[in-house]
């Protein structure tokens, strides 16, 4: 399943779209629809896969990747549906095509990776709103088909973000049912993608739980899902930050479930800034110094605002506290300088640890 995740991901990660197409790529494009209609499989297959390789600027193939689709090589359907997904061009003549490659039973060889069907709902998924017509035939498969289609399906549903009236219901169902397999996950994400909405704060709280998910590993990967999800409601999960803040401060928590947290918070946006001052007495706490990365990271995000709470910290007679605060504030670089004054003094503390490390910070700081 894991396997599967990442490979839905990279498949959705979109390809840059150029401004246009010199002449070589599209002298290749040419040539690699005549090897789309050559006679040699493995040719045919290679021109595909080398069509998938430009992205967008293949969209003239587009057609032959299409006729494609009705040939008696399954391994040449499959790799024409994943190029249709990543050059996402000409959506009418596409979108049906890809709709019916969801009924696709074609065995592939071992080690080709997705199946046919889940290789179109990841294509179908790439081209986003454009694919809206696909929908019913998705919400069909979310609801019955196999646990890995499903979640795929759930997927490419929040990817393309249409008839909402009628996908929302679904997802919901989906996260606050019963557990199956990483699904409740998925429709956290894709829930959120027909939002922001005030409505979506309590059943996603709910979702968290997993109660009924036994399996740690897996647990923390649906809650990580959940809290980003959260992260992306924005204003309207600013009530959470408190609770976002006992996740992350929580060290039973699986580590992927306490990052989670602190990404959701600086996922917040403007109203996330609540947190930083329980943020920065965490960092200059040494229970959390193997989470001081990631604090300060999170910190980072809200720039300005973080910079004066850890200078007043320069302050403090606590060793630990000082040393922590001048490391995050080097991170910081110019965005610091107003902690210049206080780390010049720092530069001639008794502690020799304190003085090297206000030097590298001025460094960084200062730096043009």
């Amino acid at each position: 399943m894991k396997h599967f995740v990442v490979g839905c991901l990279l498949l959705l990660a979109v390809s840059p779209l150029w401004g246009g197409v010199n002449a070589q790529e599209k002298g290749d494009v040419a040539r690699y629809i005549e090897g789309l209609r050559g006679g040699d499989p493995s040719g045919r297959v290679k021109a595909a896969e080398a069509l998938a390789n430009l992205g967008p600027s293949a969209q003239d193939a587009t057609p032959a990747l299409v006729d494609c689709l009705q040939d008696k090589n399954p391994l040449l359907r499959q790799k024409a549906i994943i190029a249709l997904g990543l050059i996402r061009g000409h959506p009418k003549l596409a979108v049906p095509a890809l709709v019916k490659a969801l009924d696709d039973k074609g065995i592939l060889p071992e080690g080709a990776g997705t199946t046919i069907p889940q290789s179109a709902v990841l294509a179908l998924a790439n081209y986003g709103p454009e694919a809206a017509d696909a929908v019913p035939a998705l919400l069909e498969r979310a609801k019955s088909g196999p646990p890995d289609l499903k979640g795929q399906c759930v997927v490419a549903l929040g990817r393309i973000k249409a008839q909402g009236e009628r996908v929302v219901p679904l997802l919901l169902e989906y996260l606050t049912g019963k557990d199956d397999g990483y699904l409740r996950g998925q429709a956290a994400r894709a829930l959120v993608r027909f939002g922001p909405d005030r409505a979506f704060v309590s059943p996603l709280r709910k979702a968290f739980a997993c109660e009924d998910v036994q399996e740690r590993d897996r647990k923390a990967t649906i809650q990580y899902q959940v809290l980003r999800a959260l992260g992306d409601l924005g204003k309207y999960a600013e009530p959470e930050i408190p609770w976002m803040l006992t996740v992350f401060k929580d060290r039973a928590n699986p580590r992927t479930v306490r990052d989670g947290a602190l990404q959701a918070i600086a996922g917040l946006g403007p109203v996330g800034k609540k947190a930083i001052p329980e943020l920065v007495k965490c960092l200059t706490t040494k229970e959390y110094n193997s989470d001081s990365n990631t604090i300060t990271r999170t910190l980072l995000v809200f720039g300005d605002d973080a910079v004066n709470p850890l200078k007043e910290t320069l302050q403090s007679k606590d060793r630990h506290a000082r040393l922590y605060a001048i490391q995050a504030l080097e991170r910081f670089g110019p965005r610091a300088k107003a902690a210049i004054p206080e780390l010049q003094k720092l530069v001639n503390d008794d502690d020799r640890g304190i003085r090297a490390a206000a030097r590298f910070a001025l460094v960084a700081i200062e730096k043009k």
